[in-house]
């Protein structure tokens, strides 16, 4: 971006107010966008450069900067056209004070959220600036708004009526063991949660039926001492007796 707002003639000073409105070039008409550059000092020519390299396409900019002199432009299009299964908006900005390379927003392919689920880039400068060892420690980074996915995903019918958590352990004096055996069981693929607020049997059980917990593991001594636990299965209760050594048998179970 910073390439392409020099190549349009405008000073260095001027890179990150130009930057900051090229951002809402999706959201402002032309004659609002023309009237915010003209608010920071820009004038007709520079603005008709900036709108006709910012509508141009990845592979347009490529053809067109080809033969460029221009290190940051020739950088960022090299860079950019390295990516792959990304959609290109040239206009896209993000956190000028630290990145440094590319960014990138994530979207919800149905279209039924039109604000990204997720955002990051690329930063050279942050962490090394912090440690200031005379090294660099170049980074990505990313994150996501769990308010947004919880919103696409209460929707989902698998979302409402499966759990999830596949197996639920509840201690009965055995905390130590019950992380040993959900660990266990984690190695094997399951989703496993463990009560650990000391909660009396039946309101762990009615907590696994309202949270439609398939599978419940009640782990006193005695299974500990015998070295074997009961797999209650909550839809039939049905319960099934797995030895430790045997462990993988749950698989057969659970199938």
């Amino acid at each position: 971006m910073s390439g392409l707002i020099k190549e349009a003639g405008i000073d260095n000073e001027l890179i990150s107010s130009t930057i900051t409105i090229v951002d809402k070039m999706d959201k402002l008409t032309n004659p609002e966008l023309t009237n915010e550059f003209i608010s920071i000092g820009l004038d007709n020519k520079q603005i008709t450069k900036l709108l006709e390299y910012f509508k141009m396409d990845l592979k347009e900019l490529t053809k067109y900067f080809k033969n460029t002199n221009n290190i940051l432009l020739k950088e960022g299009l090299k860079e950019i056209n390295s990516l792959k299964y990304v959609s290109f908006t040239p206009s896209l900005a993000r956190g000028q004070d630290y990145y440094t390379g590319n960014v990138f927003e994530v979207y919800e392919t149905s279209g039924k959220l039109t604000c990204a689920i997720g955002g990051g880039g690329r930063y050279d400068t942050m962490i090394t600036e912090f440690i200031n060892d005379g090294n660099t420690y170049p980074a990505i980074g990313i994150s996501f708004g769990l308010t947004s996915i919880f919103a696409l995903l209460k929707d989902r019918e698998d979302f409402n009526n499966k759990s999830l958590i596949d197996i639920y352990i509840i201690p009965m004096d055995t905390k130590k063991e019950s992380l040993k055996l959900a660990n266990k069981l984690r190695e094997l693929g399951y989703k496993v949660d463990i009560e650990m607020e000391d909660k009396k049997l039946k309101k762990s059980l009615d907590y696994c039926n309202k949270e439609k917990i398939p599978y419940v593991i009640v782990l006193g001594k005695d299974e500990v001492t015998n070295k074997s636990f009961k797999l209650k299965n909550m839809y039939n209760r049905k319960e099934y007796e797995i030895g430790m050594k045997d462990i993988k048998k749950i698989k057969e179970i659970t199938k």
